[in-house]
């Protein structure tokens, strides 16, 4: 792709600033960082122009935005009560005094000697001559050993591009002026007179060499400074000594002479030739420091350790006086080292450093800022090309430059592919982006985005016409959008918009013009507004931006584009498929898996088209072992995607995107990272599941290990979990399983199924919603705060052969039905232990418990308004005494074979006439039946059937050694059974 020049000169004026070259990058694999402590969200905010401090209408949509993080100065006096409620990027570069920002717009490199980059196409310090040595065996060096005759380029390079002026746009009003930006040069190195050469003798020579390209021309060479040295020049011992290009040193410096140095302003009109046609990005371009070799004998050995350059307004201040320049930005930083501004998460440091002269006092400058706090590290925007003229900058991949040696804690990669000339971003802006957020990606996994939002509007004045843009136009709401899913598709971990306020400048080389921005000059939200407001903010600080704070990008991707040509192949990639749909489309869809579990697997699928909604027809398919993989859009909404893949299979998916957007979809194990349970699946080693998870549509889950349940599990009609060789699952953070369908929990007699719940909490155990029905057999339910709760509506529960054990409010809690309808509810065989209440039912019209054994509740069983209950055969017994065994409020039906010891009384009635037979009481502290007011309990001996039956369905109840306990209570006389305000049937009762 190639632009207009002049764009490319604009963008070196000081008001604009940005500075964009020439360049592009080839891939590099380098480590990821590690997020910052603390970071575990999704950062999404705008840079404010520098107008806001004085200006604070801005600051009102901002807060309505949802955006989360600001980038402005920060001022107890001017902007504190504007920022402390977001994160900040203190981005103060008022002055020179705010010295983080001001010592990074310094330049300084140090070029070992001993390097020797044997590709002259690249950056590096070059030899022809001499070799690698070890001066005293100690300092590792470049050598003349071996030299015999004068030489040229002993040492030459490292060829590579340095700034022109500085970047200090508010503050300094120097910019390519004469004396402005000088630099440096300072040669370490060392003589070994061994053969005693005369001291006026030369023995080298030191320059400056600039190497450039003009227009079509090959480079070519122009010294700005050079410097004969003599054997008396150097230590006589021997020593290493500074040499710089005059022994006056400030006479030893250079500077770009004027014709080196793009213009402030040039014509822009069409076929005018720019005044200024040099170029020194490229391979064999740029700054060379060189020695040549001047001797004809071998009496002396040079030796060369290193070669600095500084800038002699700025970092020659660190050179000489380190000390006060690290106290100067220590003290600075600790200045804000307060509560007041715990909210600074990053000091914003020079805008966009290309030199490689930038990175080395950005990381320095980062190392004294995080000594102070590690917590608030620097960062500086980074744009690292502008064109596909070329794939580096003098043979460089920049970006990994800045990386390896600024150290930066993250990348904040700007672009900006909204042009003038062009209506929409077109398929080569989009790959150019797509190129430079893969490159920073490779390099930083949590990178962040500036985001254009803005263009440079000249015809302002004329609100009804179409805009009139100058370098770049204001991207349209779905442009804005795609930019956004597109640098998430790559890992972007924050973006941030550039800028958020508009304001008219008649700076630059657009001339005056209205920097057309998020919102307007007089604070009203524009459409890109509304996009932010209503679309990208709430999403990336919910549900999506959590979740791709929890993935890597995986570097993999799918990028498609088809417009009306040849049908392109079908693109796959491990389970996915974008099959070639419709007559125009342009897709990119990263690849990520988890940051800790790699087979959850996700990609994110944007729609680059941005002037119109577009169809995919996907392909995704299980190529696990599992037989669940889940496919879902994780912000599920209508109409989106969420289902389950079978084993070896495949589903055909067609999605409409509309312009721009972007989709988060999850291809994940269904029993490991939740989703929808449709297939058959078995649990068989110790497995974890950490997201929701249904059971549905006849599904049976097979727990056979340990399942470690993180998350909620919902079971709906007909769903199932049994174990056929014993399994546990164990359900934290209080968690409940859910039923709400017609279900099936089970184990066999051999072995049960063991449900966890860790610790009782009001929340958790098994939950029956209104409608769902539940059959649980040879199971045991530990630890809840109800082991099993029927919701109010529920259907029918029968419970069997199931062990609770340590449920601390209620075993089984049932809360029956507000109608007349009668559902089956059995409880038998089950062992119930350590709970308040034991059984606790609520308005049902019957109920069977049955054979059950009861132990250490402080209630066994609790009725009320229960038309028919069967309690038969239930061994009810405690050494609490603190409750009922049996409690029957308003309730009817047969007490009937009951063993009930060791509760207050073991069973009490109120306004409730139940038949009572052949109970065995005893021991229980009051009495062995209350028999409380409007109660008439039937408890005359009669026998089944006509002729009878050999066994007693009423009467014959064994009643002995209750009461006796001399403490409260007015009913307290010691009586086996007390009557209050009621009456009984009692024949055949043993006392």
């Amino acid at each position: 792709m190639k632009h207009k020049t002049h764009h490319m000169y604009y963008l070196f004026y000081p008001g604009s600033w940005i500075i964009i070259i020439a360049l592009l990058l080839y891939s590099i694999t380098v480590s990821a960082q590690e997020t910052p402590a603390g970071e575990d969200k999704f950062y999404i905010g705008a840079e404010f122009h520098n107008q806001t401090i004085e200006n604070t209408i801005f600051y009102d949509p901002f807060d309505t935005s949802g955006m989360n993080t600001i980038s402005q100065r920060a001022d107890i006096v001017s902007t504190w009560s504007h920022l402390k409620d977001y994160n900040i990027l203190a981005s103060n570069v008022q002055n020179k005094t705010d010295w983080i920002a001001h010592y990074t717009t310094c330049y300084y490199s140090k070029w070992e000697a001993e390097e020797n980059q044997t590709d002259e196409a690249r950056v590096g310090v070059k030899h022809k001559w001499g070799q690698q040595a070890f001066w005293n065996d100690t300092v590792s060096c470049w050598s003349t050993i071996g030299i015999t005759d004068p030489k040229n380029s002993i040492m030459f390079g490292p060829h590579y591009r340095q700034d022109k002026r500085y970047k200090r746009w508010l503050y300094d009003t120097c910019y390519n002026q004469p004396g402005c930006l000088s630099y440096t040069p300072r040669f370490r190195m060392a003589l070994d007179n061994h053969g005693g050469a005369n001291s006026d003798e030369d023995v080298c020579i030191i320059k400056v060499v600039f190497s450039y390209r003009y227009e079509n021309t090959y480079p070519q060479d122009t010294t700005f400074i050079q410097r004969t040295l003599k054997v008396r020049d150097f230590d006589s011992s021997g020593g290493f000594d500074d040499f710089y290009l005059d022994p006056n040193t400030p006479l030893g410096r250079y500077e770009y002479p004027p014709e080196f140095s793009l213009p402030m302003k040039f014509s822009v009109a069409e076929g005018v030739p720019s005044p200024v046609g040099y170029i020194d990005s490229e391979s064999f371009t740029g700054i060379q420091f060189c020695v040549d070799w001047l001797r004809d004998d071998t009496l002396c050995t040079l030796y060369i350790d290193y070669v600095e350059v500084y800038d002699n307004n700025g970092w020659n201040e660190y050179v000489e006086t380190p000390g006060l320049i690290t106290t100067r930005i220590q003290d600075y930083a600790a200045s804000f080292n307060n509560q007041t501004w715990q909210n600074i998460r990053y000091w914003l440091g020079v805008d966009e450093p290309y030199s490689i002269d930038c990175y080395t006092p950005i990381r320095v400058v980062d190392e004294l800022v995080r000594s102070v706090n590690p917590n608030t590290p620097l960062v500086v925007p980074f744009n690292p090309t502008w064109s596909w003229d070329n794939y580096e900058i003098n043979g460089e991949d920049e970006v990994s430059m800045f990386y390896n040696i600024a150290k930066p804690k993250r990348i904040t990669l700007s672009n900006n592919p909204c042009l003038e000339d062009y209506t929409t971003i077109r398929y080569e802006d989009f790959e150019f982006l797509r190129f430079n957020l893969q490159r920073t990606s490779a390099l930083d996994s949590n990178f962040w985005f500036n985001v254009q939002a803005e263009g440079y509007r000249t015809n302002y004045n004329e609100p009804n016409e179409d805009p009139e843009w100058c370098i770049w136009r204001k991207p349209q709401p779905a442009e804005l959008r795609a930019m956004v899913m597109l640098a998430s598709a790559h890992g972007a971990k924050g973006i941030f918009f550039k800028w958020f306020d508009s304001y008219v400048s008649g700076e630059g080389y657009c001339g005056t013009t209205l920097k057309d921005a998020i919102v307007s000059p007089t604070a009203e939200g524009t459409e890109l507004y509304y996009e932010i407001k209503n679309n990208l903010a709430p999403r990336l600080t919910g549900k999506l931006g959590k979740t791709l704070m929890g993935l890597d990008y995986t570097g993999e991707y799918i990028d498609m584009e088809y417009q009306e040509q040849p049908p392109p192949q079908d693109n796959e990639h491990d389970y996915l498929s974008i099959q070639h749909y419709g007559m125009s489309y342009f897709w990119h869809a990263g690849f990520f898996s988890h940051k800790d579990y790699s087979d959850n697997k996700h990609f994110l699928l944007t729609n680059l088209r941005t002037n119109n909604a577009v169809e995919s027809k996907l392909i995704v398919s299980n190529n696990t072992s599992y037989h669940n993989i889940s496919f879902t859009d994780i912000e599920v909404g209508i109409g989106r995607v969420d289902t389950t893949i079978n084993y070896n299979s495949s589903i055909e998916y067609f999605e409409e995107m509309p312009a721009g957007e972007g989709r988060l979809y999850r291809v994940a194990p269904v029993i490991k990272y939740g989703g929808r349970l449709l297939y058959d699946e078995t649990i068989s080693s110790t497995t974890t599941l950490l997201d929701e998870m249904t059971i549905e549509d006849d599904a049976v889950l097979t727990v056979n290990s340990n399942y470690n349940v993180d998350r909620t599990i919902t079971i709906k009609d007909n769903g199932s979990i049994i174990t056929t060789s014993g399994g546990t699952m164990k359900f934290y953070n209080n968690l409940s399983l859910i039923i709400e369908g017609s279900v099936t929990i089970s184990g066999t007699a051999e072995h049960k199924l063991i449900l966890d719940f860790l610790s009782p909490a009001d929340s958790n155990g098994i939950i029956v919603k209104s409608g769902g029905s539940l059959t649980i057999a040879y199971c045991e339910i530990k630890n809840a705060g109800t082991g099993i709760f029927s919701e109010l509506n529920a259907d029918s529960l029968i419970v069997e052969y199931v062990d609770f054990i340590e449920c601390e409010d209620n075993s089984i809690s049932i809360a029956g039905r507000s109608g007349e309808e009668n559902v089956p509810i059995k409880i038998n065989n089950c062992s119930i232990d350590n709970s308040e209440y034991g059984i606790f039912v609520n308005n049902t019209s019957s109920i069977l418990i049955r054979w059950n054994e009861i132990t250490d509740t402080d209630c066994g069983i609790y009725l009320s308004n229960v038309s028919d209950a069967l309690i038969v055969c239930n061994k009810i017994g405690s050494s609490n005494e603190e409750l009922q065994g049996i409690l029957s409020l308003s309730s009817g039906g047969i007490i009937y074979g009951n063993m009930i010891s060791g509760h207050t009384s073991a069973i009490q009635l109120g306004n409730s006439s139940p038949k009572i037979g052949v109970n065995a009481i005893t021991s229980n502290k009051y009495h062995g039946i209350y028999v409380g007011a409007n109660s008439n309990p039937y408890m005359k001996g009669e026998y089944i059937g006509n002729p009878a039956l050999p066994y007693g369905l009423s009467g014959y109840n064994t009643i002995y050694e209750n009461g006796g306990y001399e403490g409260e209570g007015d009913d307290n006389d010691g009586s086996e059974i007390y009557f209050y305000n009621s009456k009984a049937v009692l024949i055949m009762v043993v006392i």
